[in-house]
C-alpha cells in the first residue's frame, strides 16, 4: 500500500544458526535461523559452493550410513532375540555345563536358564539347592555375571561368579556346620566340633596366575582323629585361616586365635594338589608332639591331596612326607 511503512524483514535465505556452531555442513539438517541473504558477490559464491557440497556428499555417503545402520540394527535385533531365547531356556539346561564336570549332578530344577535353582550333588555328597541369577548388564561387556545362594540344612552361603575373557571370578561368604566338614574328613578318619565361618572370599583366575583373598574362622572344639590304629581324643583352640596369593598360587596361613601362632599352612598348586604343612606346636596341641630342634612354627610334616585334576595334565601320586626325622 502507498505509504505503508515495511514492518517484515526481507525475504532471506535459511542458513546454520551461529549459535548451534556445527563443524561441517554436512547432515546439518538443525539449528536453523532466519538470516538475510548474502549481498556481496563473494558471500553468494560461497553459500552457493556449500550447498552443491552438501548435495554431493549426502548423495555419496547417505546410501552407505544408511546400509550401515541396517545392518547394525539387523545384528542387534538377532543378537536380542538369541538372548531371549537362551534366557527362557528352562532351569535344567544347566546340565549342559555341569555334566562336563566329572562327579557334578543336578536334581530337580525350578525356573528359567537366567533365573532359577537346582539341586546339587558331588560324588555321591549333597551340596543342597542353589539359586542364581545372571546380570544381563554383564553382557555389554562381554562378562557373564551371576549372583548365587546355596541353602542346606548343614550349611548356607551366597556371593557372585564371573566368566569372561581367559577370566573366571568367584566370591562369597557362608555359614558351615561342624556336620558338613565332618563329611569331608570322615575319609581321614577325622571328626570335629564347633562352626565354621567364611567372609571375604573372592578368587580370580586367569591365565598366568591365581589370586585369591579371605578368611575362615573355626570356634575350636573337641577334635577325634585316627593315627596309627588309635583313637585320639583332644580339645583344639579357635583358629583363623587368611587366603592370600604367593607366587599365584592360592595360600592359607592358619594361626591360633588367642595368640596368634602358626599351625598350618595349606599351598594349592597349578596341578590341583593341595600342600599341608604342620607345625610342630599342633602335633603337640593334637597330643603327639614331634620331636624336633627346631622352631614350633616350623613345618614339621607335608602332606599332599590331589583336589581335582586340569585337563590336559598328567598325575602324580599323593604321599605323606615328613620334613624331619622324629
Amino acid at each position: 500500500m502507498p505509504g505503508a511503512r515495511q514492518t517484515s524483514a526481507p525475504l532471506g535465505r535459511l542458513v546454520p544458526n551461529r549459535k548451534t556452531k556445527p563443524e561441517s555442513a554436512l547432515g546439518a539438517t538443525a539449528g536453523f535461523a532466519h538470516e538475510s541473504a548474502p549481498q556481496s558477490p563473494s558471500e553468494r559464491s560461497r553459500y552457493s559452493h556449500r550447498l552443491v557440497w552438501d548435495i554431493h556428499a549426502w548423495k555419496l555417503f547417505g546410501p552407505v550410513l544408511s546400509r550401515i545402520a541396517k545392518v547394525l540394527a539387523a545384528f542387534l535385533g538377532v543378537a536380542a532375540l538369541l538372548l531371549a531365547g537362551i534366557a527362557l531356556m528352562p532351569a535344567r539346561a544347566v546340565r549342559l555345563a555341569t555334566d562336563q564336570v566329572e562327579g557334578l549332578m543336578v536334581g530337580s530344577t525350578e525356573g528359567r536358564l537366567f533365573s532359577g535353582q537346582a539341586e546339587l550333588w558331588y560324588r555321591g555328597v549333597d551340596l543342597g539347592r542353589m539359586a542364581w541369577s545372571f546380570r544381563p548388564g554383564a553382557l555389554l561387556g562381554l562378562e557373564l555375571r551371576a549372583d548365587w545362594r546355596v541353602a542346606h540344612r548343614d550349611f548356607n552361603g551366597w556371593g557372585t561368579a564371573a566368566l569372561g575373557a581367559g577370566t573366571t571370578e568367584f566370591g562369597g561368604d557362608a555359614n558351615i556346620e561342624a556336620l558338613a566338614v565332618n563329611r569331608f574328613l570322615a575319609q581321614y578318619h577325622i571328626l570335629v566340633d564347633g562352626t565354621f565361618e567364611v567372609r571375604g572370599l573372592a578368587i580370580r583366575r586367569d591365565p598366568q596366575k591365581i589370586n585369591a583373598e579371605g578368611t575362615l574362622r573355626w570356634t575350636g572344639g573337641r577334635t577325634t582323629y585316627r593315627l596309627s590304629g588309635q583313637m585320639h581324643d583332644v580339645e583344639l583352640p579357635g583358629m583363623v585361616a587368611t587366603l592370600a596369593s604367593v607366587d599365584g598360587e592360592p595360600v592359607l596361613e592358619v594361626v591360633s586365635v588367642e595368640d596368634a601362632a602358626r599351625l598350618l599352612s595349606v599351598r594349592l598348586d597349578g596341578d590341583g594338589w593341595a600342600h599341608i604343612g604342620v607345625t610342630a606346636r599342633l602335633t603337640a596341641l593334637a597330643g603327639n608332639p614331634w620331636r624336633h630342634d627346631g622352631d614350633e612354627d616350623a613345618v614339621v610334616v607335608t602332606v599332599s591331596e590331589r583336589l581335582f585334576q586340569p585337563v590336559g595334565r598328567g598325575g602324580r601320586v599323593g604321599r605323606n612326607v615328613p620334613v624331619s626325622g622324629g
